[in-house]
């Protein structure tokens, strides 16, 4: 992947670590290599592991489930309705209304039975990304198929117009429909690929328009940052400085990290230099250009927000200083981008600002500059947080990043390519 410059959430100091694999290893759920996958191929391997019961089961050291549901079949359409149907009349009348079905049959169809498991990771690896609650959310399977699932939007926190954000994304006339027993189906990768574009995630997670109005709510009280600088960065042309803000994240203890990106050549060098941070108070244009957020939510995993000129929020980072690899127009998008990046959290960076200062024999402010071994904790800290979340999920046996390749199987299969036009900043305000 190409690095990602000013403000931009691929392959990052904060997570350098994760362009997402084009070929991934899938395993059987009786744990034996099923082979493995590159986009775009069919792999219609047995996946039934000997007939195990579809369920779920602890993981070693009780550190969450491990799903082992296996596909035994691709059911019709008509199947797929009927079976909804039987399930849907069964729920409490009362509680219908908020549950939805989520069908990856068109995933089997296409790329083969073994992919479900990993497209059904990506499925909810993204609805835990949007979720306000504080706890990790699975899917529910539905009938024997093992494609077939549902969900209560109330396990994420939301009601139905939050809902309704997603189900209005992109494409969504061709991936989602209500059935004649009054359920609300709808494809998962489709459902992957609409959560993940910037207009939709801004909007799940009510990003502001703004860096201050960010903040604010998060409780970012810079009076605990702590910082560090990095001189040649593998995101931005001229170096940035890294801030670490505890927060709270509902009702644990989270991190919000934020970047502060450099154009001018030598101004990241000069900050590092001299321990200057009178950057975070304020933009100078040129010098300080762009920052990238990232911070924990409620249930463990990450939100994210690019800014630019002004401090506002940008969907996208410019094309001319940013580009991701991994899409077909190199477009650094919020929401797909930083998610398929940031596959372990944040990963441990060196910091070289202490040691500039001290090679100049200053005073250094261990309160606001940190010992690289207290650094190290804090990274390691945060990023524990990160995969005790990925961990609830279930799928220790799925190495990769699931996101990236569920939208590229849903590329495929839709046959439209995902192509964007370079946006500026959202609800500029000149």
């Amino acid at each position: 992947m190409t690095s990602l410059l000013l403000g931009g959430c691929g392959q990052s100091e904060i997570d350098p670590v994760g362009s997402a694999a084009k070929e991934s290893e899938v395993k059987n759920a009786d744990g034996k290599r099923a082979g493995s996958f590159k986009v775009g191929e069919k792999d219609d391997r047995d996946t039934t592991g000997g007939g195990e019961r579809p369920g779920s089961k602890s993981l070693p050291g009780g550190n969450g489930p491990v799903d082992d549901t296996v596909v035994k079949s691709v059911p019709t359409a008509a199947q797929i309705e009927d079976e909804v149907a039987q399930d849907y009349a069964k729920l409490d009348p009362s509680q219908r209304g908020a549950y939805r079905y989520v069908s990856l049959a068109g995933v089997a169809d296409a790329h083969g039975k073994s992919k479900v498991r990993l497209a059904r990771f990506g499925v909810e690896k993204t609805l835990n990304s949007l979720s306000k609650a504080d706890k990790i959310a699975k899917l529910e399977q539905v009938g024997s198929s093992g494609t077939l699932f549902r969900f209560n939007i109330a396990a994420f926190g939301w009601d139905g117009g939050k809902w309704s954000t997603i189900a209005g994304g992109s494409r969504a006339g061709k991936y989602l429909k209500t059935l004649s027993s009054g359920a609300t189906l709808v494809d998962g990768d489709w459902l992957v690929f609409s959560g993940t574009r910037p207009e939709v995630y801004r909007n799940m997670i009510g990003l502001p328009p703004t860096e201050p109005m960010l903040e604010a709510p998060l409780g970012v009280n810079r009076a605990n940052a702590k910082y560090l600088g990095i001189r040649k960065s593998i995101v931005t042309f001229a170096g940035r400085m890294l801030e670490r803000v505890p927060i709270r994240a509902g009702n644990r203890d989270g991190y919000y990290w934020r970047s502060y990106d450099f154009f001018v050549p030598g101004a990241a060098d000069r900050a590092i230099d001299s321990g200057d941070i009178s950057y975070v108070n304020g933009r100078s244009i040129p010098d300080f250009v762009a920052s990238e957020m990232i911070w924990s939510l409620p249930n463990g995993l990450q939100a994210y927000y690019i800014s630019g000129f002004g401090a506002q929020q940008r969907y996208d980072a410019d094309v001319r200083v940013a580009r991701d690899g991994r899409r077909a127009d190199g477009i650094v998008i919020n929401g797909e981008s930083c998610m398929t990046c940031h596959t372990h959290g944040v990963n441990i960076r060196q910091d070289e600002v202490r040691p500039a200062l001290a090679s100049k024999g200053q005073a250094i402010d261990g309160n606001k500059f940190p010992t690289q071994a207290e650094i190290s904790a804090l990274f390691a800290g945060d990023a524990k947080i990160f995969a005790q979340a990925i961990a609830e999920m279930g799928y220790p046996d799925i190495p990769e990043e699931p996101i990236g390749p569920t939208i590229q199987m849903f590329i495929k299969r839709d046959g439209q390519p995902d192509t964007r036009t370079q946006a500026g900043e959202v609800d500029a305000v000149f």
